[in-house]
């Protein structure tokens, strides 16, 4: 499904690289003007802003071609991403207080919340529940099937992890030849890194996220829709 999909996920996950190159001309100012560096306390909340609104919109596609359907007018889903975007950050609160709350309490309540709550998301983008009632759907759609569902997460995530961790590192291989590995060495221990190299990480970071998000979206979706298939 990610390579089937890929074309359409990627034009909303590009959103990524373009806030990266954003991020990287900001560095590149602060090379040259250090007071630029107040430019990235607003850069900070644009992004998680972004990042839900790329997330709502990767949901609602990948939800819709899962089910063989035609793509959405572009136009159409970022409105009604946006539409959403209140409504999924008041649940994400919701769940973070529910999950922090079985941590304080014990470590093992809280992993439990965090495995049955974990589809409330799917529950509002798709179906339009919200808040408490959207949580609830969650628990009742994982209750009786929690282990089998840890599991699934357990092992889509260190999959995907380990897929990710190894990129990272053929890339930064890579940046460390061009650059000379003394010198490479030699910026990575350094306690305040270069603004350039800085901004050129962050930008490497933003590319993973534009081509790898849609595959954690898609195995989300999976499991989701599989579990309701089952109920």
């Amino acid at each position: 499904m990610f390579v089937s999909t890929w074309s359409q996920t990627s034009k909303i996950s590009i959103w990524f690289l373009y806030f990266g190159l954003v991020e990287f001309a900001c560095y590149v100012a602060v090379k040259f003007q250090p007071a630029m560096s107040l430019l990235f306390i607003p850069l900070e909340i644009a992004y998680v802003v972004v990042s839900l609104w790329i997330g709502i919109r990767l949901i609602l596609a990948v939800l819709r071609l899962d089910e063989g359907k035609a793509p959405a007018d572009p136009q159409a889903d970022s409105a009604k991403a946006w539409s959403l975007f209140g409504p999924v950050l008041w649940l994400g609160a919701l769940q973070a207080l529910i999950i922090f709350g079985g941590m304080v309490l014990l470590i093992i309540p809280g992993i439990y919340l965090a495995i049955a709550l974990s589809f409330g998301q799917m529950f509002l983008v798709e179906q339009n529940v919200r808040g408490l009632k959207a949580l609830a759907a969650s628990r009742d759609l994982v209750r009786g099937r929690w282990w089998a569902v840890l599991w699934r997460e357990f092992a889509g995530g260190l999959v995907f992890g380990a897929g990710l961790v190894l990129l990272v590192i053929i890339v930064f291989t890579l940046f460390g030849l061009i650059a000379g590995p003394d010198r490479f060495v030699l910026l990575m221990q350094s306690p305040e890194l270069d603004p350039l190299l800085n901004g050129t990480l962050n930008l490497i970071n933003s590319i993973l996220q534009a081509a790898l998000i849609p595959l954690f979206v898609g195995f989300q979706v999976k499991v989701y829709r599989a579990l309701r298939r089952s109920a």
